[in-house]
């Protein structure tokens, strides 16, 4: 998952789970204007469905480039009032029938609506929650274990 950092237009990768966080060292900060599939869907505010490898080198070369290995992936918004609070990222096993079912997109996209509203609820001091610390120091991703 990605959130907006202090720093306007920049991305930040804030939660990674199930993949080592080393393999996306390159990706842990990325700016809103940049051809990559989790700058567009901030920047846009729409899901980014890539359901192969070869529709990824299609419509984003410079990422497919970098990749270690092909999947498939779906990006969605992070709804936070005006724009995306950030960007929930779901990597799967690339689809290999050609089918481009690459998920059923309706639980991700309520994780995402959900983590918005719960982003938002913290970011406000919401009932029994307390408002994050400004200016708090965060650690770089780190895979489990």
């Amino acid at each position: 998952m990605y959130l907006r950092s202090g720093t306007p237009g920049l991305l930040r990768l804030s939660v990674l789970a199930g993949l080592p966080g080393p393999l996306f060292r390159p990706w842990w900060r990325l700016h809103v204007d940049r051809p990559f599939p989790v700058a567009d869907a901030c920047r846009l505010g729409v899901p980014v469905v890539l359901p192969d490898a070869a529709e990824t080198v299609r419509r984003y070369p410079q990422f497919a480039a970098g990749l270690p290995f092909p999947f498939a992936s779906v990006y969605l918004p992070v709804p936070g009032g005006a724009e995306p609070l950030g960007v929930l990222t779901v990597l799967l096993p690339a689809a290999t029938d050609g089918a481009g079912g690459v998920l059923d997109r309706g639980l991700p996209a309520r994780l995402a609506e959900g983590l918005g509203a719960e982003l938002l609820a913290l970011a406000d001091g919401g009932p029994g929650r307390a408002a994050p610390a400004r200016g708090s120091a965060r650690s770089s991703p780190r895979s489990p274990g």
